[in-house]
């Protein structure tokens, strides 16, 4: 599954340690917070450029959006 090809170290203090600071799109968070999802609710989940639509069997609807927030990059110590 696409979604299996997103990883990312959880420790932040393990990536600082060995300079592992990585970036993620949109896009590809979508996938991670899918396969979440899929593991506590039933429901259908469809992709939309950087958004997730959650339809449940009750009949409630979600629309999930990512945008990255640009902010002024400070150095990291």
């Amino acid at each position: 599954m696409d979604y299996m090809k997103h990883i990312y170290a959880t420790e932040t203090e393990i990536a600082k340690d060995v300079d592992l600071w990585n970036t993620v799109e949109a896009e590809d968070l979508i996938k991670d917070i899918k396969a979440l999802i899929k593991e506590y609710y039933t429901a259908t989940l469809t992709e939309e450029c950087n958004a997730l639509i959650i339809k449940f069997n009750n009949g409630q609807i979600f629309k999930l959006t990512l945008a990255e927030e640009k902010l002024e990059q400070k150095t990291m110590r």
